[in-house]
């Protein structure tokens, strides 16, 4: 890999023996400079061997990893799966964000092994920051008799927050999961969610356990909760499962929900399912059973007719709201949703509402969106000498750059720029000015204790700093952005 593994200077992982060199240093800043094709090779979690969490950052740029298989038999209990083994450790976090895992492949063979967690990013992550990360495939997991598994998820089989909670932002799945591990719990993105915060992501696939028996279902998760710290709620906003679950529990010791299948503590704002729970008879259209404390919905719904169940399992005015599927197409269905903002109700996504920060569809791609995105400037109207540094952002989002080369008393005249690799978008050109400070800048006074108590100051100069007014930018650039094939 080239690079020093710093914040200015990143590892570029450029092949697939780059990507297991991250576990030489875990705690490193990474890129994706291409996409990185697995097919043929035997895979296990980064972290395996040292079994050390990754701490570090790993930005995919936009690209992807395609065919990433783990077709493993455990020799041992608490065996985790994923692109990485762990995600973040209490109180150091891991960052990672603008990455497709494509096509994963997963089957994994517990044998009398019992709780483990398997997910496509990883089997467990905390105190994790993981924004516009995309996984899609099939995870099959395998059990004998007895074994007892804990969270398997398309994207995380558990997340949990330490002193910080873990945050997921605008990620989505597309993962057909299925299980016969009795006690597992299966989600969509998470099989467990603990004291953790997720907004404006989504599910979509399938869950088969119909022969795990005492299993829990949801579209986004199997189970959502705060159980470190019932002080703590986790909360979830703007998501949406479309996610077919069979989970027919001969035993009905489990449950199945359209978007989480066990709820407590927990507080889940402006969200809906639609997936097909009908297999279980004892199933929620969003919710498959929620405890009698600490747990609300806020204007969340679910597919009444998709579904087939006029039934949720929330308890009283914590239930989430049954509507028929014209009804769900409908914009006035959704109360103090912000659509135009954060929704809309588009054809790409079946006439539901879909998240205008998070559309696979409706961006004209399976994969992640990628823009190149910066700003350029200079002392003229339309004469532009400067740039920022180049960013990938990946669908609608926002994003920040550092401005150098400026002078005092200068007006500078700037724009955004944005390109899909086919079109370039500008934005409108706006000034900006930079002024001498009117008082004197102090100088920096370094104090240094030696032995015997003395104690020498020593006085360095400082330059003033330039000080730059700029205008309130509410310019809102469209660009329908281009996925890296």
């Amino acid at each position: 890999m080239t690079g020093s593994g710093t914040q200015i200077d990143p590892y570029i992982i450029t092949s697939y023996a780059d990507l297991l060199g991250i576990e030489s240093d875990m705690t490193a800043w990474y890129e994706l400079g291409s996409n990185i094709d697995a097919v043929g090779q035997a895979f296990l979690p980064i972290g395996l061997i040292t079994g050390d969490p990754f701490v570090g950052h790993l930005d995919g740029k936009g690209y992807r990893i395609s065919n990433l298989t783990i077709h493993h038999t455990c020799t041992s209990d608490y065996e985790d799966f994923g692109l990485f083994l762990y995600v973040g450790s209490n109180p150091d976090k891991g960052y990672i964000k603008n990455l497709w895992l494509k096509d994963i492949d997963f089957e994994i063979d517990f044998d009398v092994y019992d709780a483990a967690e398997v997910g496509g990013l990883g089997g467990w992550i905390s105190d994790g920051i993981i924004d516009q990360v995309i996984v899609t495939g099939s995870i099959v997991i395998h059990g004998g008799d007895g074994v007892e598994l804990g969270g398997i998820g398309g994207f995380i089989g558990w997340a949990s927050g330490g002193t910080v909670t873990s945050v997921l932002t605008r990620c989505w799945t597309n993962v057909n999961l299925s299980t016969d591990d009795d006690n597992a719990y299966v989600g969509g993105i998470a099989g467990y969610l603990n004291q953790s915060r997720m907004y404006d992501c989504f599910a979509l696939g399938t869950i088969d356990a119909n022969d795990a028996v005492g299993s829990v279902c949801g579209g986004i998760a199997g189970i959502i909760a705060c159980m470190l710290d019932s002080s703590v709620h986790t909360w979830i906003s703007n998501c949406y499962a479309k996610v077919d679950i069979d989970n027919l529990d001969p035993l009905w010791s489990g449950a199945t929900g359209g978007f989480v299948g066990l709820t407590v503590e927990t507080s889940i704002y402006h969200c809906y399912a639609t997936g097909d729970v009908s297999s279980d008879p004892n199933a929620g259209g969003f919710s498959g059973y929620s405890g009698d404390s600490g747990w609300y919905t806020t204007e969340c719904y679910w597919d009444t007719d998709t579904s087939g169940t006029f039934v949720d399992q929330g308890i009283g005015d914590q239930a989430a709201v049954g509507k028929t599927t014209a009804e769900m197409k409908t914009e006035a269905t959704f109360v103090d949703w912000a659509f135009d903002t954060v929704w809309s109700l588009m054809s790409c996504n079946d006439g539901y509402p879909c998240l205008l920060s998070t559309t696979p569809s409706c961006s004209g791609g399976a994969g992640p969106s990628s823009i190149e995105v910066y700003f350029e400037y200079g002392v003229a109207t339309g004469v532009y000498t400067f740039t920022t540094v180049h960013q990938t952002v990946l669908a609608i989002g926002v994003f920040l750059a550092v401005i150098t080369h400026l002078q005092n008393n200068t007006i500078y005249y700037f724009r955004a720029v944005a390109d899909n690799g086919t079109v370039i978008v500008y934005g409108v050109e706006l000034t900006f000015e930079t002024i001498t400070p009117t008082t004197p800048y102090p100088p920096i006074v370094a104090g240094t204790s030696k032995g015997g108590g003395s104690t020498r100051l020593e006085m360095k100069s400082s330059l003033p700093p330039i000080v730059v007014v700029l205008p309130l930018i509410t310019e809102k650039m469209t660009l329908k952005a281009n996925t890296r094939t």
